[in-house]
């Protein structure tokens, strides 16, 4: 049991943000919650026989003095969020209100509960998984419409689902193996080695396809990241704001203007990119500007995209490509070109049908880009799946890595003791993502990230 999380408590939060607002929820929970909200609204039982309904009533201190009038909200176990009784007082959005509705469930034998302890409890008595668990984690902290997607998929239970197969699995092929220890010295093969390895090699995939849509699912949550990078004043600053809507850097004639990294974000059909503007890239001596290079080829290599853009009335495509090769820059996986400033040239017939004529000023031929950012958004996260957290990328490396000791266990015929040992470790690994095995460090570092009333 974690430190502090006592289910024999009836636990007491507010569950709505602080501040005010129209509406302000005190949630309880635990075997002591329909006395204690007897006591606080003085309604009679009868009206908390049933769950899953509403009424109305008046809300009492221990003085006897009214605090509000609102309404409550019955929930009976097991049919509650977590399993137990459950009351909700929902009050007028005043937090003096809240905070005396909350003291007066302690003075009645509640206690304030922990950081995430309500869903702790939902997890504890089976009503979720721990991978449901951190769904609402981060389906409370999704920043955009994609990541909103991916923890509502996580929060439904499709990890546990994929996860719970693969282990069915493995605990058929485990069970067996073990079961030839039990009769060794009969010689006996309970566990075909061919159809094994067979499915050594699918789980293998699974295992793989699984990080990738980590990878990518990783990429929603935390954002696309594209960098701008060209010549001094080719109108880095100016695609930047156009692209923001805002004057976020400053525009300027002189060359050299943007000595540092200025970086933001906007959002494209529900998917967050983050967007770098950098230093002008040249062959320089100055010390200042030869480090503001640095840093943009530095956030170059960390990115998605790369926005290349060229002055046409002064440059040509031949030209920022040569740049591009003396400087060494690395570009990343997707690299679109931008002939910039075509308000000032009459004749764009000439360009490569690889670069995107704009006018960063204007806006001007700004949707083509804007359908090839699309694109790329779409197949960076066509794989994505609602797997967003280092703890489970560690896990299923880790699965990885002991899948492949089993495969070569198997390809050079050791004991079934060995294979046994490395299935387990696969096993547990998978068990782990899920809460089925798992430590007090791993639960305290999950639910201590949860704000209290959840």
């Amino acid at each position: 049991m974690l430190k502090g999380y006592d289910l024999e408590d009836t636990i007491v939060a507010i569950a709505t943000p602080p501040g005010r607002g129209a509406i302000g929820i005190v949630r309880l929970s635990g075997k002591q919650a329909i006395a204690i909200a007897q006591k606080i609204t003085r309604q009679p039982e009868k009206r908390f026989q049933k769950g899953h309904r509403l009424f109305n009533a008046s809300f009492y201190n221990e003085q006897g003095q009214c605090i509000d009038e609102g309404l409550v909200a019955v929930f009976k176990a097991p049919k509650s969020y977590t399993k137990e009784d459950v009351i909700e007082f929902h009050c007028h959005g005043n937090p003096r209100i809240l905070e005396q509705v909350v003291r007066t469930a302690i003075h009645y034998g509640a206690r304030l509960a922990q950081p995430g302890e309500f869903t702790f409890r939902a997890f504890y008595y089976g009503a979720m998984d721990l991978t449901q668990a951190e769904g609402v984690a981060e389906l409370i902290a999704a920043n955009n419409p994609k990541s909103q997607q991916l923890a509502l998929q996580q929060l439904k239970g499709e990890i546990k689902t994929q996860l719970q197969q693969l282990r069915q699995q493995l605990l058929h092929f485990t069970a067996l193996i073990e079961l030839e220890l039990d009769f060794a010295d009969e010689d006996v093969e309970f566990a075909e080695r061919t159809t094994l390895l067979n499915t050594v090699n699918e789980l293998e995939k699974e295992i793989h396809r699984l990080l990738k849509g980590f990878q990518a699912g990783n990429t929603i949550k935390e954002g696309i990241r594209i960098t701008i990078i060209g010549k001094p004043n080719a109108g880095k600053s100016t695609l930047l704001n156009q692209l923001l809507s805002e004057q976020k850097a400053i525009v300027s004639d002189i060359p050299g203007t943007t000595r540092d990294i200025i970086e933001d974000a906007f959002y494209l059909e529900g998917f967050l990119f983050r967007i770098a503007d950098t230093a002008g890239l040249r062959q320089s001596e100055d010390p200042i500007e030869q480090e503001g290079i640095r840093r943009s080829l530095n956030a170059l290599s960390q990115s998605h995209i790369a926005l290349v853009i060229y002055d046409l009335t002064t440059d040509n495509f031949q030209n920022i490509r040569h740049l591009l090769k003396s400087l060494n820059v690395s570009l990343p996986p997707y690299t679109i070109y931008l002939a910039n400033k075509i308000d000032q040239c009459s004749n764009i017939d000439f360009l490569p049908t690889e670069v995107i004529p704009i006018s960063a000023k204007e806006g001007k031929g700004l949707s083509k880009l804007y359908e090839h950012l699309r694109t790329i958004a779409n197949e960076l996260t066509s794989d994505a799946l609602p797997l967003t957290s280092l703890r489970h990328y560690q896990a299923l490396n880790r699965a990885l890595k002991a899948i492949q000791e089993v495969k070569k266990g198997l390809q050079e015929q050791r004991s079934g003791e060995m294979l046994s040992l490395d299935l387990r470790v696969v096993l547990d690994a998978i068990g782990e993502i899920t809460g089925e095995i798992t430590t007090e460090d791993i639960l305290s570092e999950i639910f201590s990230n949860f704000c209290i009333g959840k």
